[in-house]
């Protein structure tokens, strides 16, 4: 796997790797690196807070091309520090489970006194609303004949969305439905925001299918990868094709994202993004009519990838809805999640600034429970079970904010719903129990 890093003033290029030992049960982990100074004197911190960047990790442990250049692995067991991004594909669903278990323990710590009542199913805030995918809106048995009044209107949506899901592994329809479920009825999701990618044909029916049994909405996502090939095409061309046939699609997918981070991670020019972006709206147009109740198009991005790219003003044109990410346990100076939320106001900033006052929806940010793959850039940052909470706790105690936020308010999504997509990162762990006690507003 390739992992990329980028800080304000300089860029660490990483290798990590995680290969299980079946006999001995153990994961063993190489690191590789090459650090290299660009500065980046242009930038300046958005909102008064400080700009920093993020770290991936991709499938293939290839040379990787960025702007026409290729990088060589270069082996060294020191590691960098920098902010490390949000995209990766983690091989959990590969490791077997005696192996999980000798690393996954520190993720745990605290799980037994702290999951107490999550598996409680939660009463839905306000009252009915007949509009899908309202936490009381009633699911009808079969498909309806059209899309009228179906959507609930984008400007009454803020606050916690739902979860970011990794598909990486393949998930089974009935772990899907059973994941979908779960996310809905105990933790009040609306939502599912689909992170990596699964190319199993047929695979984009089954994520529909089991979005619909569950009464939740879909954000899936035609996803770049990090190798500059061409391998988003047959995948965008395999998902407009579900949207197209698939009757229920229509009635699930909220938003198409095309890609998550391309800008940063320079897979596509911003222009070349913005020209992918049109011709999804032009492929989907009877669905995606520019009003707050129909089908959207976007592309998840950080602050740093649109700012690297001279902010990719056709990027901001060609969306109606701003898809974000925001992380802000790597930012320079971090240190307690509750001391953490100037970092997501600085961006939020940048947004609104940048998007014209359009709709934001936060697609990715938490907090972790360990930093066993991603290493802060602070030596205060805290990283363990307590900080996860908080961080969430923060969110909630700032529903207001996100209340004020353009368009009806600013929506977010928990960055992972499980340890198995991202370790330390998710909500549950690897034996799919809760870390700690979420119960996040979707209201205020």
């Amino acid at each position: 796997m390739r992992s990329k890093t980028l800080l304000s003033r300089g860029e660490c290029w990483s290798d990590f790797y995680i290969r299980l030992t079946p006999k001995l049960g153990l994961i063993s982990i190489g690191l590789g690196l090459r650090l290299y100074i660009q500065p980046f004197l242009h930038l300046h911190p958005i909102g008064g807070g400080p700009q920093v960047a993020h770290m991936t990790i991709s499938h293939h442990p290839h040379d990787r091309v960025r702007s026409g250049k290729k990088h060589r692995r270069s082996s060294n067991r020191k590691r960098c520090n920098p902010r490390t991004r949000s995209d990766v594909i983690t091989a959990t669903s590969q490791i077997k489970t005696s192996a999980l278990s000798s690393v996954s323990s520190s993720t745990r710590t605290d799980a037994s006194s702290s999951s107490i009542g999550l598996d409680t199913p939660s009463s839905p805030d306000g009252p009915r609303q007949s509009c899908f995918p309202a936490l009381n809106f009633d699911m009808p048995d079969n498909v309806p004949s059209s899309l009228d009044n179906w959507w609930c209107n984008a400007k009454d949506e803020y606050a916690f969305m739902g979860f970011s899901y990794s598909i990486a592994s393949c998930p089974s329809y009935d772990q899907l439905v059973k994941d979908f479920k779960r996310q809905r009825n105990t933790y009040q999701a609306r939502y599912v925001r689909l992170y990596s990618n699964c190319d199993k044909q047929g695979y984009n029916d089954d994520l529909i299918n089991a979005a619909w049994e569950a009464g939740v909405g879909l954000l899936p996502l035609i996803w770049f990868g990090f190798d500059g090939d061409e391998s988003y095409r047959p995948r965008k061309k395999a998902l407009l094709q579900t949207i197209k046939s698939n009757p229920k699609a229509p009635f699930v997918v909220r938003t198409v994202q095309f890609g998550s981070e391309p800008l940063f991670d320079w897979a596509i020019s911003a222009d070349g993004l913005a020209d992918q972006i049109n011709d999804v709206k032009q492929k989907l147009s009877q669905y995606i009519t520019g009003q707050p109740t129909a089908m959207q198009v976007s592309t998840s991005e950080m602050p740093y990838g649109y700012q690297i790219h001279g902010n990719a003003p056709k990027v901001f044109s060609s969306v109606s809805t701003l898809l974000a990410n925001s992380l802000p346990f790597f930012a320079q100076d971090a240190s307690t999640a509750r001391k953490a939320f100037s970092h997501v106001t600085s961006d939020l900033n940048y947004l609104k600034k940048q998007g014209a006052d359009k709709k934001i929806i936060i697609t990715q940010t938490g907090w972790p429970s360990n930093a066993d793959v991603w290493k802060a850039n602070s030596a205060a940052a805290q990283a363990n079970v307590a900080q996860s909470k908080a961080y969430f706790d923060l969110l909630d105690d700032k529903c207001e904010d996100f209340k004020q936020g353009p368009k009806g308010g600013v929506g977010w999504f928990a960055h992972i719903w499980s340890d198995d997509g991202l370790p330390g990162w998710g909500v549950v762990g690897y034996d799919g129990k809760a870390k700690f006690e979420f119960k996040a507003r979707t209201t205020c």
